[in-house]
């Protein structure tokens, strides 16, 4: 944008100064064509008062001709005709000075006449330099604005990585309270599958003593609920703060798989379903020791 802003007051500043220059070129040939005529009109109407002196001249000597000429004309008749052919020649070649004066005092009339065009063209000049410095007031206009907006693009750039930042360290957090209940929650989910896998006949002294007593089921109950309320707190937590904070995926780490974005639900209900299986062998498990 700043390349495009000087490229265009470079533009400007040149064509001012081809205006400015041609201005100044048109005035002083106008100037000076407004000259020359002067001293051509002058210098005609130097001529055309030598001429009229020169008319007067000839007057006068056609005058002394014919007088002389009524005097002697047998004599003179001769010395006449030369005199008046010269004369007639003088004439005509004055004739031709004077036309090509008209013909040049025309041409620089017509000269004269362009003056008012090359005018009108500085007009449009100068309207064409109105409008490339409005034009360029409208770039810097439109340059400050993407300016600003640049500015808030980074400004909301710095607070997306400054929540992103937050959103990591609270997973890493989750991360590592999952992972201290990863081996509680390993140990209960082996307990009822020892149970089942004994042979219906084979129980033991060892085998009784491996089964839970009622204390030992209690304690097991109350690790199991502080299990789900966990799991809850950490479903919680990802419905109120992470999937607001998060801009593309939202991502959750438990014990028993990792939830990202909108398969969170599909995680949800295979959690619930994995914590009946669970319950279901954990009971079974008891029920046996109880049968037994």
């Amino acid at each position: 944008m700043a390349s495009l802003s000087k490229s265009y007051e470079e533009r400007i500043s040149e064509i001012q100064r081809n205006n400015e220059g041609e201005e100044e070129r048109w005035q002083e040939e106008t100037a000076k064509i407004h000259r020359q005529h002067q001293l051509k009109c002058a210098e005609l109407d130097g001529k055309l008062a030598d001429a009229s002196e020169q008319v007067e001249k000839l007057k006068k000597d056609k005058r002394k001709l014919e007088a002389t000429l009524n005097e002697d004309e047998a004599t003179k008749i001769k010395t006449l005709s030369a005199e008046i052919q010269s004369l007639n020649m003088a004439l005509e070649m004055k004739s031709e000075e004077m036309k090509d004066m008209r013909q040049k005092n025309a041409t620089l009339l017509l000269r004269v006449e362009e003056i008012p065009c090359k005018e009108q063209e500085i007009q449009k000049l100068k309207y064409k330099v109105r409008e490339c410095t409005q034009e360029i007031s409208r770039l810097r206009e439109t340059e400050k604005t993407l300016t600003n907006e640049y500015e808030d693009l980074q400004r909301s750039a710095k607070k997306f990585v400054a929540k992103s930042e937050q959103i990591a360290k609270e997973n890493d957090l989750l991360r590592y309270r999952m992972e201290e209940q990863a081996p509680l929650t390993q140990s209960l989910m082996e307990t009822p599958v020892r149970f089942r896998s004994a042979r219906p006949g084979g129980f033991s002294a060892s085998m009784s003593a491996a089964i839970p007593t009622r204390n030992t089921q209690s304690t097991y109950g109350d690790l199991m609920g502080s299990t789900e309320e966990l799991q809850r707190s950490i479903i919680s937590m990802y419905q109120s703060r992470g999937r607001p904070q998060s801009c593309n995926v939202d991502t959750i780490y438990a014990p028993e798989g990792t939830y990202e974005g909108d398969t969170f639900e599909e995680d949800e209900n295979t959690h619930l379903e994995h914590e009946r299986c669970m319950k279901a062998v954990i009971d079974s498990g008891i029920g046996l020791a109880q049968h037994h």
